[in-house]
C-alpha cells in the first residue's frame, strides 16, 4: 500500500516600507504523512517577522507580506552520500573537479559536479571542501564566522536575506586565515595589521578560519547530512 506523502515549497517574502530592501523567506519542507508540514512555513515566516521586531534597533517597523506556495505530493529528501575530488593534491592554477553523490529516501542516486580553478592564494595550505544542505551550511557558517552581531536594523535584514535554504546543495571551501566577523559580514584572509586596526569593537570578532570558496546548486527537495574531504595545495 502506498502511503500519502506531501512536499510543500515555500518562497515568500516579508518586507517594511520604510527603507528596508525585500526579505526573501525561501525554504522547501518534505516529510512523510506530517500533519505539521504546512506550519513550518509559517513558522519560519514568523521567525522573520520576530527577529526584525525584536530589536533594540528603534520601535518595530510596520511590516507587509507577500506569500507564494507550491503543494506537491511527492516530497523529495535527499541525503549527501559521499563527495569526490578528481585528485588528492591540488595545483595552484589548475581545475578541479568535484562530484557530489546524493541519494534520495526512496533509493536512487544522483550526482552533481563542481569545477574550481585553484586560487594560487591557496599554495602550500590544506582545504576542507564540504557538501551539506541549507540547515548544515547555515551552521558551519555560524562556526567558521561567528554569531552575527547587527548594529542597525537593515543589518539585521541584510543576515535574514543571505541564509541559506533547505533547497540547495553547498559546496563550500574551508582553509585557514585570518579574518573577522564585523557586524554581519564576514572580512576574511586579511592582514594582521588590518585585523589588529579593526578590533575593539563590540559588533567585530576575530576568526582563525574562513570560506574561501563556495557554490550552491538547486535541489528538486530538501538535503540532508554532508560529507567532506581535506586536501593539500602544492606549492606553485
Amino acid at each position: 500500500r502506498q502511503e500519502r506523502r506531501e512536499a510543500c515549497h515555500q518562497p515568500g517574502r516579508a518586507r517594511h516600507g520604510e527603507g528596508l530592501p525585500p526579505v526573501p523567506v525561501k525554504n522547501v519542507y518534505a516529510a512523510d504523512r506530517d500533519p505539521n508540514l504546512l506550519a513550518y512555513a509559517a513558522i519560519d515566516m514568523a521567525r522573520a517577522f520576530a527577529t526584525l521586531w525584536d530589536t533594540p534597533y528603534g520601535p518595530p517597523p510596520p511590516l507587509q507580506l507577500s506569500l507564494e506556495a507550491i503543494l506537491e505530493t511527492d516530497p523529495i529528501e535527499e541525503w549527501v552520500e559521499n563527495i569526490y575530488l578528481d585528485r588528492s593534491q591540488l595545483r595552484p592554477g589548475k581545475p578541479l573537479e568535484i562530484s557530489v553523490k546524493l541519494r534520495r529516501n526512496d533509493g536512487p542516486a544522483s550526482f552533481e559536479r563542481f569545477t574550481i580553478q585553484v586560487p594560487h592564494a591557496w599554495a602550500n595550505d590544506e582545504v576542507q571542501f564540504v557538501a551539506v544542505g541549507g540547515e548544515l551550511a547555515e551552521a558551519i557558517g555560524f562556526e567558521v564566522h561567528g554569531v552575527p552581531r547587527p548594529t542597525e536594523l537593515p543589518q539585521v535584514a541584510k543576515w535574514l536575506a543571505k541564509r541559506p535554504d533547505q533547497g540547495h546543495l553547498y559546496l563550500l571551501a574551508i582553509r585557514r586565515g585570518v579574518g573577522m566577523t564585523a557586524g554581519v559580514d564576514a572580512l576574511q584572509f586579511l592582514p594582521p595589521t588590518v585585523v589588529a586596526q579593526l578590533s575593539g569593537d563590540f559588533s567585530r570578532q576575530e576568526r582563525a578560519l574562513g570560506v574561501a570558496w563556495e557554490d550552491k546548486r538547486q535541489r528538486p527537495g530538501i538535503v540532508q547530512g554532508g560529507a567532506g574531504a581535506l586536501v593539500s595545495v602544492l606549492a606553485q
